[in-house]
């Protein structure tokens, strides 16, 4: 059961983690920003996100249909990444890597993923 102190807790992430975005959106020199987010869930950190008009994509193994008319993408993390080497400047994973069956194999693939300074 999801209570209002879990609510609370995942508001503050997704507002910890656009801090940080705007952070390095500002050290890039307002460069608009290529973000993967990994474990889409319900959209918290989503809908905040594309009120911010970020070059964003998505990708979870389930999408709410809230969410099926936006571009994210369906596929199950422990798949590893299906996206070319060095394409996102940012990957956030909010409360993914401990749902994964190699979280370790995942932070290789975030890696590959990023571009060089990401």
């Amino acid at each position: 059961m999801v209570t209002e102190k879990d609510i609370k807790n995942n508001e503050s992430r997704a507002t910890f983690a656009i801090r940080l975005l705007k952070k390095i959106e500002r050290e890039r020199e307002n460069k608009q920003l290529d973000i993967l987010e990994l474990g889409t869930g319900d959209g918290e950190l989503f809908s905040r996100l594309l009120d911010l008009k970020y070059n964003l994509y998505c990708i979870d193994v389930k999408i709410p249909k809230a969410l099926k008319k936006y571009r994210i993408k369906k596929h199950d993390l422990n798949k590893g990444l299906p996206f070319e080497d060095n394409s996102f400047d940012v990957v956030i994973g909010l409360e993914v890597l401990e749902h994964l069956f190699n979280p370790f194999e995942m932070m290789k693939e975030i890696k590959r993923v990023l571009k060089s300074g990401g």
